[in-house]
């Protein structure tokens, strides 16, 4: 279906009743093979499939839809009461551009009640168009639920060839959204205003990898990511066999006023990554310069491979972990590296914290005053607990000229301190690591404080000013 010139579009629809095109079984008529819808070159020059009631739209091979140019010369799929779309080969959303922001649609939209269910094959992608362009596929219906499964990769984009000031996104207003790959999910604002998946509902996101990118210079306000207002829970199995290839990272490269790249819920949030395949979880860069942020409006459960949290060149390149109740986080097979950068901070912020990390836990202080690295349980006025496992290595804090690195507001002095050990006498900070004579915390868990272990060090070699509140 092809629009053509000014106000010459192309439109199946279905007034009332049910819809179904194409067909991918041949038993009794020949298979669909393709199924293509694309926008015209003038203003109305539409391509759109239709209907008030329920819809079920069937390929054997690819769904493609593709913009126009010109305002209201999108693509469309739409439905009124649930929507079943089925590609057995790949699926592909290309914006056009308008003459206006947020007039030029290209959509794949179930709009009032009903569910929505979209399966393929192979590849999912949906790349945001020119000026004036939305592309999306969208359950508006806030009765039903929203379920995408791609066989292959799925990727959200907003290229830099053609700057944008639209909305590229999977969004759900339904009580849940599951969003399955068999490859690569990636979320990934080059040049556009907003690339993101959210639920209004709780979200579950399963894929061998996820990539969170914002570098968008194109206007204020740039984001990148996914949202979720219910729980979220995100799994990440890698390719199957290879250890280390179910990775997640979250960047912002935007320079722009209030960037954001960010993985958060409003409610509970889990990120797991399958044992055999487990690899690094990486939020902030060395050339960051804006926010990165994984954060949980409940409880937060992290288990990864290795996570790296890197400070940023620019101000306000943040790279933060955040949770307002109990934070758990392990890793499997390295540490928990905190380094600020060169203004940016990074900092892991919950009530309670509980890390086990086989490997060493290291916060390093970047170089310019803004660039702390911090672990702060508790609220204001409430200190909170941290309990901190290093198995495999040792627990290290490394001060700058103007930056500082602490745990709850304890740290060592930048020139080497002598030896000792920070007993957990006010119950706030717990350690367990290999010693270290230099940079390194070390609280008895086992033998409890009350028990002096065998490797206390003299009294004149603990420090007696450190302060566990803040």
């Amino acid at each position: 279906m092809l629009g053509g010139v000014a106000n010459a579009f192309a439109e199946m629809s279905t007034a009332n009743g049910s819809q179904t095109i194409g067909n991918v079984n041949s038993y009794y008529y020949d298979q669909t093979d393709t199924i293509a819808l694309a926008g015209g070159s003038g203003a109305g020059s539409y391509a759109r499939i239709g209907t008030t009631g329920s819809q079920a739209v069937r390929s054997s091979g690819d769904l493609t839809l593709t913009g126009g140019v010109g305002t209201g010369s999108g693509a469309g799929i739409f439905a009124g009461s649930g929507q079943s779309l089925t590609a057995l080969g790949n699926l592909s959303m290309v914006g056009g551009s308008g003459g206006s922001p947020g007039a030029n649609e290209t959509a794949i939209r179930n709009t009032s009640s009903g569910s929505q269910n979209i399966f393929v094959s192979g590849n999912l992608s949906i790349t945001g168009g020119g000026f004036g362009s939305d592309t999306w596929i969208k359950q508006d219906g806030a009765g039903g639920a929203q379920s995408i499964s791609a066989g292959g990769n799925l990727a959200l984009l907003s290229p830099l060839a053609t700057p944008n000031t639209g909305v590229t996104s999977i969004e759900s207003l339904g009580a849940s959204q599951s969003i399955t790959a068999g490859g690569a999910l990636t979320v990934d604002n080059q040049a556009g205003w907003l690339v993101y998946i959210a639920s209004s509902g709780v979200q579950t996101i399963t894929a061998d990898s996820l990539a969170v990118s914002l570098s968008s210079e194109n206007l204020p306000g740039p984001f990148a990511g996914l949202q979720a207002a219910g729980n979220q829970d995100i799994v990440l199995g890698g390719d199957g066999a290879t250890s280390g290839t179910a990775t997640l990272s979250v960047v912002n490269l935007s320079s722009q006023n209030n960037s954001s790249a960010a993985i958060t819920s409003a409610a509970n949030q889990s990120i797991l990554m399958e044992r055999h395949a487990a690899g690094l979880l990486k939020i902030g860069d060395i050339n960051g310069e804006g926010l990165a942020k994984i954060s949980a409006g409940g409880d937060q459960t992290i288990l990864a491979g290795e996570i790296l949290m890197q400070g940023g060149t620019g101000p306000g390149s943040d790279a933060k972990l955040h949770a307002p109740a109990t934070m758990t986080i392990s890793t499997l097979f390295g540490g928990l590296t905190m380094n600020g950068g060169l203004n940016g901070a990074v900092s892991i912020d919950p009530t309670q914290l509980d890390i086990v990390v086989n490997g060493p836990l290291l916060l390093q202080a970047g170089t310019n005053s803004t660039a702390n690295a911090t672990i702060t349980a508790g609220v204001v006025g409430q200190p909170g607990t941290v309990n901190i496992a290093a198995t495999n290595g040792r627990v290290s804090l490394i001060q700058s000229a103007a930056a500082t690195a602490t745990i709850n507001g304890f740290k060592l002095p930048l020139v080497e301190p002598k030896p000792f050990f920070l007993i957990d006498s006010a119950g706030l900070i717990n350690v367990v690591s290999e010693p270290d004579p230099h940079q390194v915390i070390a609280a008895v868990l086992i033998p409890p404080p009350s028990v002096p272990p065998a490797s206390m060090p003299p009294d004149d070699a603990k420090d007696d000013d450190h302060n566990m509140c803040y």
